[in-house]
C-alpha cells in the first residue's frame, strides 16, 4: 500500500515533492499500489521509489527520474516516458503497451516479461537490460541501443529494428517474425544460446541481406540459407542455375561449379548418381522450378544418358510456360555436333552451345567461362541461337515463329560481335 503522506506529498505538485525529495534523501518513497492514472510528473524525481502495482496509465512522465524505482507490474500502458531517465529500475511484467519511451534510458534495466508491445522506443538506450520473455511485438526499436541486452524468449515480431544496434546481445528462443533485420547492427556478434525463429516473412522484408552466421546460429538449416538469394533479391546480377552432369564429367562440373559460384552466380550441383526415380522426377522436377537456368553438360558419355533427355525436355516445358530461355548447354566434346538424337538435333538448332572441349586449357576454360557468365547475366533477357550454319535451322525449331527466329539471329550477331570485342 501507499505511504499516506507520500501520496499527499506527490499530489502537491512537482516542485514541492522535488523539493522533498532533495530535502529527504535518504527516504525511499512508498507509491505501492498508487491511483496516477494521468498524473502529471514531468521530471518527477521518483528515483529508488516503490511504484510496483502502481496505476499509471496515461501518466505524463516526460524526463522523469525513475532511476532504481520498483516498478515491478505497475501500469504504464500509454503513458508518456520521452527521454526518462529508468536506468536500473525493476520493470518485471510491467504493462507498458502503446508507451512512449523515445530516447528514454533503460540500461541495465529489468523488464522480465514486461508487455512493452507497439512502444515507442525510438532511440532508446537498452544497454544491458534484461528483455527475458518481453513481448516487443510492433515496437518502433529504431535507433535503439541494445548492446549486452537479454533478449532470451522475447518476441520482436512486427518490431520497427531500423538501426537499431543488438551488438553482444543474447538471444535464445526469440522470435524474429515480420521484420526487417537489413540494417541492424551487432547481428553477426549475437550470444545464441538456443535457436530462434527466423520468419520467411523477416527474410523476404530484409531483402536476404542477413548475416550468415546470425542464420546458422538461430537454426535456419543450411540448404535455406543457400536458397534466400533465389528469392528475395530482385536486383540480382546474375540468373540462378542448376548443373546437370554425368559422373564421367565430375571433374569439370566441380570447377564450373565452384568458379560461377565465385563470380556470384547461385549454383546446385545434380549428378546422375542420383537415384534415378529421385532424378526424374522429384529432385529434379523441383530443382528446374527453382532455379532460373538449367546448365546442362554434354559430352560423348552424356548424350547416351536417358537423364539428359529427360532433363532436356524438363528444361523445355518450363520455357514454353515461362516464355524465357531455361536450358544453357555447354559441350565438353563434338559428339553433340554430329548426333542424329532428335532431342539434340533440336537443341543445337534452337540455342548457342558453349564449347568447353578444351577446358584444361586455362586459356580457353577462362574465356568461354567468360562468355557463359555473361550469358547468365539477370540484366537483360535474350533467345540463345547456336553457333552452327544457318542452312541447319530447319521449321521445327523450338523457336517457332519466324519473328523469333530474326530476333534470335539478330541477339546472336550481337553477342557474337561483342564476344570478339571482349576477347
Amino acid at each position: 500500500m501507499a505511504n499516506l503522506k507520500h501520496m499527499d506529498m506527490i499530489k502537491r505538485g512537482i516542485d514541492s515533492w522535488n523539493t522533498w525529495r532533495a530535502n529527504n534523501s535518504h527516504i525511499m518513497p512508498s507509491l505501492s499500489d498508487a491511483g496516477l492514472h494521468m498524473a502529471y510528473l514531468n521530471k518527477a524525481n521518483l528515483s529508488r521509489a516503490d511504484l510496483s502495482d502502481a496505476g499509471l496509465r496515461l501518466a505524463d512522465l516526460i524526463e522523469a527520474n525513475l532511476k532504481g524505482a520498483d516498478l515491478y507490474w505497475a501500469n504504464l500502458s500509454e503513458a508518456n516516458l520521452r527521454g526518462a531517465n529508468i536506468r536500473g529500475a525493476n520493470l518485471q511484467g510491467a504493462n507498458m503497451t502503446g508507451s512512449n519511451l523515445r530516447n528514454a534510458r533503460l540500461n541495465s534495466a529489468n523488464l522480465h516479461q514486461a508487455n512493452i508491445s507497439r512502444a515507442n522506443m525510438n532511440n532508446a538506450e537498452l544497454i544491458r537490460a534484461n528483455l527475458y520473455g518481453a513481448d516487443l511485438s510492433g515496437a518502433d526499436l529504431r535507433g535503439a541501443v541494445l548492446k549486452d541486452a537479454n533478449l532470451i524468449g522475447a518476441n520482436l515480431t512486427g518490431a520497427d529494428l531500423d538501426g537499431a544496434d543488438l551488438s553482444n546481445a543474447i538471444i535464445g528462443a526469440t522470435i524474429f517474425g515480420n521484420v526487417d533485420l537489413s540494417n541492424v547492427q551487432g547481428l553477426d556478434s549475437l550470444l545464441h544460446l538456443g535457436p530462434s525463429t527466423v520468419g520467411v516473412d523477416t527474410i523476404y522484408k530484409s531483402k536476404g541481406k542477413i548475416p550468415v552466421i546470425f542464420l546458422e546460429n538461430s537454426g535456419v538449416p543450411e540448404h535455406l540459407i543457400d536458397y534466400i538469394g533465389l528469392f528475395v533479391d530482385p536486383n540480382r546480377k546474375y540468373y540462378s542455375c542448376f548443373i546437370s552432369y554425368t559422373g564421367k564429367n565430375e571433374e569439370f562440373a566441380h570447377k564450373l561449379h565452384k568458379d560461377l559460384q565465385a563470380h556470384g552466380v547461385k549454383c546446385w550441383l545434380a549428378s546422375e548418381k542420383l537415384n534415378k526415380r529421385d532424378r526424374n522426377h522429384k529432385i529434379i522436377d523441383s530443382a528446374v522450378k527453382l532455379h532460373d537456368k538449367v546448365i546442362l553438360i554434354l559430352s560423348e558419355d552424356s548424350l547416351d544418358k536417358d537423364w539428359a533427355e529427360n532433363e532436356f525436355n524438363y528444361a523445355i516445358g518450363k520455357e514454353i510456360t515461362k516464355g524465357t530461355t531455361t536450358l544453357v548447354p555447354i559441350t565438353l566434346d563434338d559428339a553433340v555436333k554430329y548426333t542424329e538424337k532428335p532431342w539434340a538435333v533440336k537443341m543445337r538448332r534452337s540455342r548457342y552451345i558453349y564449347d568447353f572441349s578444351l577446358w584444361q586449357d586455362g586459356e580457353s576454360y577462362q574465356e568461354n567461362l567468360s562468355y557463359l557468365i555473361e550469358g547468365l547475366s539477370a540484366e537483360e533477357e535474350s533467345y540463345a541461337y547456336d553457333s552452327f550454319p544457318e542452312e541447319e535451322v530447319e521449321s521445327d525449331s523450338l523457336l517457332s515463329t519466324a519473328a523469333k527466329e530474326e530476333l534470335a539471329r539478330n541477339l546472336a550477331l550481337e553477342i557474337r560481335s561483342e564476344r570478339r570485342q571482349f576477347s
